[in-house]
């Protein structure tokens, strides 16, 4: 039974991995304050893409984010996506902040920006750079 390397596949590469995408992180936007509502904020990455954020003052849990300029070489036309914010109570007071991801609505922390759109690690079939290391 088996042989040299039966345990595994080709070790060929299926998945990108999440490292150096542009990344929108709600945790980072709350530390940031920018999670209030009426208030906005700008997140920039390498590359010329930079989104703005804002929380509606209207309702409390819509967060409108809006992107699009230059993505390297290409220029994209700009794009308004709004997201559902979620809360969980926290054990010891004060609650978490989540965003509801489009694609499959799950709440997530982090969405990734893959092909111009905003959705999560497993919407858009990604990975950890750390499943790729060797021992």
């Amino acid at each position: 039974m088996g042989g040299a390397g039966s345990g595994r596949w080709e070790m060929r590469v299926t998945r990108m991995t999440t490292d150096g995408l542009p990344r929108l992180d709600v945790r980072e936007l709350a530390r940031a304050g920018a999670l209030q509502p009426g208030l906005s904020a700008t997140v920039r990455w390498a590359g010329g893409m930079s989104v703005a954020t804002s929380v509606v003052a209207d309702a409390p849990d819509d967060l409108v984010v809006a992107y699009g300029g230059r993505a390297g070489t290409k220029a994209r036309a700009p794009v308004a996506e709004r997201f559902v914010l979620s809360r969980t109570p926290c054990t010891f007071g004060g609650d978490r902040m989540w965003v509801v991801c489009p694609g499959c609505s799950s709440r997530c922390a982090v969405l990734y920006a893959v092909g111009g759109w905003f959705r999560c690690r497993q919407c858009h079939h990604l990975t950890y750079p750390s499943t790729r290391a060797t021992r």
